[in-house]
């Protein structure tokens, strides 16, 4: 019901040039849940394009499709699992962000996921400072990198 304003972003590519951009081809047909996941990966820049610039929105974007906080908690339990057995195949493709792209490919192989990003959203980011929801956002989400990777 509010913005937070600290811990860590979520940033999606959300509005993009259809001729310049498409959404890779995931062979994930074999995979639960893959009906109501697909899309929920980065777009990429279309192979026969030079590369072009990425802008960013200059205020944010408020996505509110989820009745609660419960609702909330099982539709990423099922994101998790979507996302755990495709990387487990190895399926997923590169994020076109690069610093996203090597930051992924560390954060898979580290220990210890969940406190590692727990750390890092609300103590380093200042989640703390969005006080009850913070905590949650930062505990769930920490929660959620654990059980993808594995």
């Amino acid at each position: 019901d509010r913005l937070l304003r600290f811990g860590v972003p979520h940033v999606k590519l959300a509005l993009l040039h259809k001729d310049r951009m498409c959404f890779p081809v995931i062979d994930d047909l074999n995979i639960d849940g893959m009906g109501e996941i697909e899309g929920h990966y980065q777009p990429v820049l279309k192979n026969d394009r030079p590369a072009y610039m990425m802008g960013s929105l200059q205020a944010f974007m408020m996505h509110d499709a989820v009745e609660s906080w419960g609702a909330w908690r099982e539709k990423h339990k099922r994101y998790a699992q979507w996302a755990r057995d495709v990387n487990c195949q190895n399926k997923l493709p590169d994020d076109p962000r690069m610093l996203v792209r090597l930051f992924k490919r560390l954060f898979r192989f580290i220990p210890f996921k969940a406190c590692v990003y727990f750390t890092y959203a609300y103590i380093i980011r200042c989640g703390f400072r969005d006080g009850r929801l913070g905590f949650l956002l930062a505990k769930e989400k920490a929660l959620y990198y654990e059980s993808v990777y594995c």
